[in-house]
């Protein structure tokens, strides 16, 4: 199984394959946090690791069984100011960024993020859209409070 992580702190994913034996290989992540940075570099040694999702070059990217991102929280979180997509600092739209990689490489499992919130935000007009650019009719979604459950929402 190959699988990457985006955005998603300390690679907590990788952990829970390796904690339930599932051979892998961990092709890449990114992460703009320094400190997660050393972290993931220390304990999960991703093939490659990239500190920018906005400036890497999806199409030289390899391709993965599992795609795994937790995008910024703070555009849509209801702890947020829930600017969704226009996020005054361009958080909302690393969604996309995200999406491209799915849209281009087609990993046989994508999971995302979900944040509180998120569902009825704008009467639920982003998780429209988000379903809508996915062009997917299931969307996996990994909550940070249960790492290694997968839920179906």
């Amino acid at each position: 199984v190959t699988i990457e992580t985006e955005c998603s702190g300390i690679d907590t994913q990788v952990y829970v394959l390796r904690e339930m034996r599932v051979p892998y290989e961990h092709a890449f992540s990114c992460e703009n946090d320094p400190e997660a940075v050393k972290t993931i570099r220390a304990n999960t040694k991703p093939d490659c690791m990239y500190d920018d999702i906005t400036k890497r070059d999806v199409h030289s990217m390899k391709s993965v069984d599992i795609y795994v991102a937790g995008f910024p929280c703070q555009p849509f979180s209801v702890a947020g100011k829930q600017q969704g997509f226009d996020d005054e600092l361009g958080r909302g739209t690393i969604f996309f960024k995200g999406f491209k990689y799915i849209r281009v490489h087609k990993p046989k499992v994508f999971i995302l993020e979900k944040v509180k919130g998120i569902k009825t935000l704008h009467q639920a007009n982003y998780v429209r859209t988000i379903i809508k650019i996915l062009a997917y009719s299931i969307i996996y979604i990994s909550t940070s409070s249960n790492i290694g459950l997968i839920l179906l929402n």
